[in-house]
């Protein structure tokens, strides 16, 4: 891991231990905007669903879930649903 003196990282990104002065702030607020969060898309979530739904692989571990509760084995449904919804990396990949 690369360690880096805090002065020399301050100076890199323009910054200083008692923040940004007046004038730095209307500087960047007329560069880069207002800092407000990004909008939900309306349909975001079942696009998401959608896609998720779309993997080969998360529809066999769906199947084998309810093949596995129908079957009364409670504790291998929840392992497969847990291997299912843990995040991995990008879904959109």
């Amino acid at each position: 891991m690369l360690r880096e003196p805090i002065q020399r990282v301050m100076e890199r990104l323009h910054a200083s231990p008692t923040g940004l002065t007046t004038e730095d702030a209307r500087r960047r607020l007329a560069e880069v905007g207002p800092n407000e969060p990004t909008r939900h898309r309306r349909g975001a979530v079942l696009r998401d669903l959608l896609y998720f739904l779309a993997n080969p692989l998360v529809v066999i571990l769906l199947i084998a879930s309810i093949v596995s509760a129908v079957l009364g084995e409670p504790v291998t449904e929840l392992r497969i649903s847990n291997r299912m919804l843990t995040p991995t990396g990008d879904p959109m990949q």
